[in-house]
């Protein structure tokens, strides 16, 4: 292993210190796992007992390129220990624990429900087994099957603002309803990393942007096709490192995951998204979905919010959205540091989607996730001049002059834009509120 791979290799691993409890025992046993090792060897635990000392007691945040220094040159034990790739960062909750004889104790230990056995996790879903191997459907019966029981999704192509076609994989009511209990009591317990802000419980939009306001430039990145990247073996993993039995898992795994259907017609014009979909995936309408794919991305948001830290930046990701943002030193960087965080991303398993790349300098229109960040975030001023000349004119010549495009319940589609505005701008969005109160519908 030569220099540049033991620098960067120290890197991985000094973020992989960093990710949970500041302790030696634990850091060696987590940095095997990342390793892949069963047990962490002699000169793991001696290395983490070292940075413990040179760092103190607590946690050095923010601080992982002097941990990464004081690593690197401590690495040539590699070598004889067969290692020579990165070590692969997860969830501090992610790495395996020693569970003994028994899951039951680990899952405890980390306020999981108590499911040892498919029986166990039958009864825990109110389902007979049976049933749960039918929704489980593990060995992809449906994926054959053109319509009828068997079938657990109904199929929607929807077109995407950038061009082609999006497929929603909407999961029917018995199914939909397992993979909601599995969200609000186990997924949900799991939290991803800070620096995820889409798909969490008091977090959206807003704070997404808010990360980002009156920075010098932001670098705004896409993942293409963020569910569908997902493979069914990455859940796999993320199940069975919670401290799940892997019969239980697989079978968490079957009600999480999806097939398409090979008679769905193929509409969208990305052949590579095309086969992912056509492989085990975490399918984008699963209540579970969002929850499944913050975990699959913790490693991503590891050595992305440490690339950043390291560059000066701020960095926030809600769902697909990558977000970077920082002073002068950055904005001369953007461009290469956009390099590097691509590479991060394709070596994490995602695919940025260079078509949706932005590098937005203060002398221009700064924007994320439909919010201007330039001073502080706020809706563009032609957005809420539409919405507000719409509501006029639906005020004066009725609704139905209005509705262009032929909306289905073209009342909820406005009071929806309504509520968006009034969560960025509050009086704003009570003005244009009473408008929408003072049409006859």
């Amino acid at each position: 292993m030569n220099r540049s791979d033991r620098t960067s290799l120290a890197r991985d691993l000094a973020a992989t210190f960093l990710a949970g409890p500041w302790e030696r025992r634990e850091m060696a046993r987590r940095a095997a796992a990342s390793f892949g090792l069963p047990r962490s060897p002699r000169w793991l635990s001696t290395l983490a007992r070292e940075v413990v000392r040179v760092f103190g007691p607590d946690p050095p945040h923010g601080r992982d390129g002097r941990i990464a220094a004081l690593i690197a040159p401590r690495l040539r034990p590699l070598r004889r220990a067969g290692i020579a790739r990165r070590p692969a960062l997860v969830h501090p909750c992610l790495v395996p624990a020693r569970m003994g004889t028994a899951a039951a104790p680990v899952l405890r230990e980390r306020g999981l429900p108590e499911v040892a056995t498919p029986g166990e996790l039958a009864a825990w879903l109110g389902l007979d087994r049976d049933r749960l191997a039918w929704l489980a459907d593990v060995r992809g019966l449906s994926r054959r099957t053109h319509d009828g029981p068997l079938v657990h999704y109904r199929y929607r192509w929807v077109p995407k603002r950038s061009g082609g076609a999006r497929l929603l994989e909407i999961p029917k009511p018995d199914l939909a309803a397992a993979q909601r209990k599995i969200l609000r009591e186990l997924l949900d317990r799991v939290p991803p990393h800070a620096s995820a802000v889409g798909f969490r419980k008091g977090r959206n939009v807003l704070d997404h942007a808010s990360a980002h306001a009156g920075a010098a430039v932001v670098l705004r990145m896409d993942l293409g096709d963020f569910f569908a990247s997902v493979a069914a073996t990455r859940v796999h993993a993320i199940f069975v490192a919670l401290g799940y039995p892997a019969a239980v898992s697989s079978l968490l795994t079957g009600l999480c995951t999806h097939r398409t259907s090979m008679f769905v017609r193929h509409a969208s014009t990305d052949h590579a998204a095309w086969s992912r979909l056509r492989e085990r995936h975490l399918p984008q309408g699963a209540p579970t979905s969002p929850a499944l794919a913050n975990l699959a991305a913790f490693g991503l948001d590891v050595r992305l919010a440490a690339l950043a830290s390291k560059a000066g930046a701020a960095y926030t990701r809600y769902a697909d959205d990558l977000a970077f943002s920082g002073g002068t030193g950055f904005a001369r960087s953007a461009a290469a540091f956009h390099v590097l965080a691509c590479a991060i991303v394709i070596e994490e398993s995602f695919a940025p989607n260079p078509r949706k790349t932005r590098i937005m300098r203060a002398s221009s229109r700064q924007q994320i996730t439909g919010l201007v960040v330039n001073a502080k975030p706020s809706l563009p001023r032609d957005e809420l001049d539409r919405l507000k000349a719409t509501l006029h004119n639906c005020v004066a010549h009725g609704p139905a002059s209005q509705n262009r495009d032929g909306r289905a319940d073209f009342r909820a589609w406005l009071a929806g834009k309504v509520a968006w505005v009034a969560s960025v701008h509050p009086a704003r969005g009570a003005r244009l509120r009473a408008m929408l109160e003072r049409i006859r519908w």
